[in-house]
């Protein structure tokens, strides 16, 4: 009897144990932005981002955007962004809504005009990769449709290293200067 009453007692603490370890695994990272690996040699700032809506929406983002200049005017900038969901069709919509804006953006900004867009998904991740290249793109043709964004821009339709920093810190982001 003591010896059943042992193997009850160690089976109850295994299944304690086993549960906090599957509830771990699904547990979402909040801090995405850690795992970006992006090179930052000549660089000018960095801006990082994570948004945590686990509670309310089931989902988590990080970002990281690398800016290059010539100057004071932004030249490239690299940047990924990882949205993280234990629930499939999230990620899914997440991928729906990325291609429309890429679709969208892409009338304006190619591959050959210095847009580059890349998207993968692993897991719970979903992955999303650019490369904008400013001295290839039509700044006059990407901003005739977008009010907001000429607001970012000098008087020679140029972004400054200081309004991305300002338009990405209106999103939550924190930047630093390198």
């Amino acid at each position: 009897m003591k010896n059943l009453g042992k193997c009850l007692l160690c089976f109850f603490i295994i299944s304690l144990l086993v549960g906090c370890n599957e509830k771990e695994e699904k547990e979402l990272k909040k801090n995405l932005s850690e795992e970006i690996l992006l090179d930052e040699d000549g660089a000018s700032a960095v801006c990082e981002a994570n948004y945590d809506y686990s509670d309310t929406e089931g989902y988590v983002v990080g970002a990281k955007f690398v800016i290059y200049t010539d100057g004071e005017v932004v030249t490239r900038i690299v940047g990924q962004q990882i949205a993280a969901s234990n629930n499939k069709s999230t990620l899914v919509k997440f991928q729906e809504k990325l291609e429309e804006s890429y679709n969208t953006t892409s009338q304006y900004a190619t591959e050959e005009d210095g847009y580059i867009y890349k998207l993968k998904s692993t897991g719970n991740k979903l992955y999303v990769d650019t490369d904008i290249n400013y001295t290839k793109m039509n700044m006059e043709e990407l901003t005739k449709n977008s009010e907001d964004l000429s607001v970012y821009l000098n008087d020679e339709k140029q972004f400054t290293v200081s309004s991305v920093q300002s338009m990405y810190m209106a999103i939550g982001a924190e930047c630093r200067t390198k």
